[in-house]
């Protein structure tokens, strides 16, 4: 039985000036994330609706690295990080290795309290993932030209988008529960009926307009340190993860709309990538027609969702984060 549908929303994105570092980065991802208002006027109120409650870490350093989120919808005790520094640190890493300037996300299960993203476990207790890549090592944080960050958050998980570097090339970073089993069976879902888990494009941008079809971008999830992930926590009190990645190969076209303009919403599924069973449905999540990143989608006076694809400016795949 399918798990209750996501809202997603959209925050005000920010402008990264030029110069920024990853300092710049997670500050504005807190101040997306206690936004009174979304990115349309309504009202966000952190702890209700689809609405994230963020704090940070200022105490390590004097200024903000980490980010530390906890959704609304929250049986297990999820926590998520989003970190960084512009120095030598050696948090725990999943997969891949620590890189000054760029950000990494990870996130905890049954979480006690904070300390610090630093330490070997990051919380007082409960199952730590570990740390991925949330951006790739070819793009430089420190750039000529201003970039932006987008947030978009539901119930139950959240994305960031980095338009970086002198292009404006996307990376992603997020987590949450967003692959649905579709079954309660112990063996394949969490208590609560749910699959936890993080994500980020890490070495690999959405480099070509096609990248669902090519093998790009964070959804095209690998086990190879420093690529694109989507880890997902095993089921059960461990804090083993597995790779997960979409199901199949797409080539949506401009014309990929229905014959009064709605934009179409097809599911996407998941599998875990070393065994290569059948992880779940991606919630809320679809592919749809070619379209820029940070859009809202309106037909014919009703919201449908935000764009998440290949560019700010250009058209190219996209996925579209259901309303």
């Amino acid at each position: 039985m399918a798990l209750s549908p996501l809202n997603w929303r959209m925050m005000t994105p920010r402008v990264l000036p030029p110069g920024y570092t990853i300092t710049t980065i997670l500050d504005a991802v807190y101040a997306m994330g206690t936004d009174t208002a979304y990115a349309d006027g309504t009202t966000r109120t952190p702890g209700s609706g689809s609405a994230w409650t963020w704090t940070r870490d200022t105490a390590l350093a004097g200024y903000n690295t980490a980010c530390i989120g906890v959704p609304p919808i929250n049986a297990l005790g999820l926590t998520y990080l989003v970190a960084g520094d512009t120095g030598a640190r050696a948090p725990t890493m999943n997969t891949d290795s620590w890189l000054a300037n760029l950000p990494i996300v990870g996130m905890n299960k049954n979480s006690g309290a904070y300390t610090s993203w630093v330490n070997a476990a990051p919380m007082t207790s409960g199952q730590f993932s570990g740390f991925i890549r949330g951006a790739a090592t070819t793009v430089a944080v420190t750039t000529a030209t201003a970039n932006y960050l987008y947030m978009f958050e539901c119930q139950e998980a959240f994305l960031c988008v980095w338009l970086g570097g002198a292009s404006n090339v996307p990376l992603m970073w997020g987590g949450g529960a967003i692959i649905d089993p579709l079954s309660a069976a112990a063996a394949n879902a969490e208590s609560d009926g749910r699959l936890y888990s993080v994500w980020g494009s890490s070495g690999t941008t959405f480099s070509t307009a096609t990248w669902l079809g090519s093998g790009v971008g964070f959804m095209n999830g690998t086990a190879t340190a420093n690529a694109a992930h989507i880890f997902t926590f095993n089921v059960g009190a461990v804090a083993t993860t597995r790779s997960t990645a979409k199901i199949g190969s797409y080539a949506p076209t401009i014309n990929l709309a229905a014959p009064n303009g709605e934009t179409p919403t097809i599911p996407l599924q998941a599998y875990f990538t070393a065994t290569g069973q059948f992880a779940g449905q991606f919630r809320q999540m679809s592919v749809t027609r070619t379209l820029t990143t940070g859009a809202e989608q309106n037909v014919q006076g009703t919201r449908k969702g935000y764009t998440v694809g290949y560019s700010q400016q250009a058209s190219g795949d996209t996925i579209l984060l259901s309303y």
